[in-house]
């Protein structure tokens, strides 16, 4: 009988070798034992399971009159070929090591046998030519089902759970990112130069721009490829770069399967101070902002300029209650571009409709330094919201954890049950009554719609919703402490600002006042039954400064020579 034998090899490359050798030294011996023609030894390193990773996987199959066949749900199969197989019988130390999938594994079996090609299961004593072999492979293939399930929720429950506890640790790192010897995630000094470098462009130019210019001086991306302009977006959103890590984004249904699912982003959670930031939350913040604001969602049109506008959307016309649209151009041909932003309504329809002149750039940025929000940390909300909401989510965040410890405890109990049943249950199917079979595998299935039952209870407790609340309530208290401390950056008091409001006269600058009231809402839709109540008074704060053309100046000084 022509015999093939697939195995697998250690990841290292020292050990490969040596235990390719020992393996094929042991398979020859026992197939000449049997009076076995050995045709091939097929070796895959590793235990990876999905077939497009394993080459003398498929190259055996294919040996065996099978071919490849990828399919769109992220599992792979073979179907039947017109060739003639090599050999009549493989060998396979585990039915794991065929596949995990029930339904795939008995359908590739099926066509083996077709082809005359039958496989020997050396741990389970299991021939494929065996008369009862479909009910025993069957049993043995929806246990390796099983605990591929089982182990997919194992390790997705166990990386939630570090998620939550605010450990960061990915397979694949950020560019701009390390490991050190102690396998700590490090800033790559090079790396995050050119980090810094793309978010300082960008304030001023597009991601096309940007990525030529890299090109040009030779910088490479983390894989040695050029930089795409899709690739310095990705940088641009990655949240990594200011400490904070954005997880549980996607998942797949079992650990081994390659397509992945993306999750809504109210399940998304953030660990802050996940790695050393390279820039700052309020650079990452302005980028983003800059972002969105460049790109149009009309299908007519494409994007936006990508120039430093900070005030889109912000600006209104007093007078006619249009929007101030962006405008820019020369005084000559040799001048120096400059950015401006004129009335919607006197652009399109000239000064009969509008009298309202347009204003630079340069003038409202001048305007909004000259504007100081220290003094009104008394009218931002009160420490006693800010002491009630930690509180109120830290018992919340305790008693939701207590809950999913229970269920968590109650199911790994459940599966190290079904571990004993299916340890007895092999011993079984080589010599054991029908019916103790199906009271084992009974009493497996009625074990795992118990753990699915537990697994969906423990799912309700969503305890990164509220630690998601604290970081709004705590970033909260950060705002208002800087304002208070008269340490308020650029970037946030552009942030606060509600709206602008130009006359043609003067400018009015109208800016949020952050209070708690946000964050209580919040802690209520989460706790309906312990509702806050708030009475946090709403203070509108708005600040009027005079414009200073020719024409506003003789406005004003002809209204104070009035009012003396």
């Amino acid at each position: 009988m022509k015999v093939a034998v697939y195995t697998r090899v250690s990841t290292d490359k020292t050990q490969q070798n040596h235990s390719y050798e020992l393996q094929k030294e042991v398979y020859e011996e026992y197939c000449k034992q049997r009076g076995y023609d050995l045709i091939e030894m097929y070796a895959d390193k590793g235990t990876g399971m999905h077939v497009r990773n394993r080459g003398n996987f498929v190259r055996m199959m294919t040996d065996a009159g099978l071919d490849y066949k990828k399919v769109e749900n992220g599992y792979d199969t073979f179907v039947k070929s017109k060739r003639k197989p090599k050999f009549e019988l493989i060998i396979i130390k585990d039915v794991s090591r065929m596949s995990r999938n029930m339904n795939i594994g008995m359908t590739t079996v099926e066509y083996l046998r077709d082809k005359g090609v039958y496989v020997l299961f050396e741990n389970a004593g299991l021939n494929t030519k065996d008369d009862d072999w479909h009910m025993r492979l069957s049993m043995l293939f929806t246990m390796a089902q099983n605990e591929s399930h089982s182990l997919s929720r194992r390790v997705k429950f166990s990386r939630k759970h570090n998620n939550i506890k605010g450990k960061y640790n990915p397979s694949r790192l950020s560019y701009g990112y390390e490991r050190n010897e102690k396998n700590e995630i490090v800033v790559k000094e090079d790396e995050a130069e050119v980090v810094k470098r793309i978010f300082e462009l960008y304030k001023v130019y597009g991601a096309s721009v940007i990525s030529k210019m890299l090109n040009e001086e030779g910088k490479k991306s983390q894989n040695g490829y050029d930089f795409s302009p899709d690739k310095v977006l990705r940088i641009i959103r990655n949240k990594l770069y200011c400490g904070i890590a954005v997880v549980n984004k996607s998942t797949r249904e079992n650990v081994t399967d390659t397509h992945r699912i993306i999750k809504p982003k109210d399940e998304w959670i953030e660990i802050p101070n996940a790695v050393e930031p390279i820039i700052s939350f309020s650079t990452w913040s302005t980028a983003n902002i800059k972002r969105k604001s460049r790109t149009n969602t009309s299908s007519k049109r494409g994007r936006k300029p990508a120039i430093n506008d900070e005030f889109h959307g912000k600006i209104y016309c007093e007078e006619c209650g249009s929007r101030f649209v962006r405008h820019q151009g020369r005084n000559n041909p040799n001048s120096q571009l400059k950015l401006s932003y004129m009335c919607q309504s006197r652009r399109k329809k000239g000064t009969t409709k509008c009298s309202t002149r347009g204003i630079a750039f340069n003038v409202l940025n001048d305007m909004l330094d000259q504007i100081d929000v220290t003094h009104l940390f008394n009218n931002i909300g009160d420490s006693i919201y800010y002491q009630l909401l930690m509180d109120n989510l830290g018992y919340e965040s305790k008693n939701m954890q207590r809950h999913i410890d229970d269920y968590t405890a109650k199911i790994e109990a459940l599966e190290k049950e079904n571990e004993k049943i299916a340890n007895g249950l092999i011993e079984h199917l080589s010599g054991g009554s029908q019916a103790t079979i199906d009271i084992l595998s009974n009493k497996i299935e009625a074990n795992k719609k118990e753990i699915d039952k537990l697994a969906l209870h423990r799912s309700k407790f969503n305890v990164e919703t509220i630690e998601h609340a604290r970081g709004l309530v705590e970033a909260k208290r950060l705002l208002i402490k800087e304002i208070k401390n008269n340490k308020v950056t650029r970037e946030r008091k552009l942030n606060l600002i509600k709206e602008i409001r130009i006359r043609d006269y003067e400018v009015t600058f109208e800016f949020f006042l952050p209070s708690y009231e946000e964050e209580i809402d919040v802690f209520n839709s989460l706790f309906p039954s312990i509702a806050i109540e708030e009475d946090i008074e709403y203070r509108p704060f708005w600040k009027t400064i005079r414009r200073e053309h020719k024409e506003a100046r003789e406005y004003w000084a002809e209204r104070e020579s009035m009012n003396k």
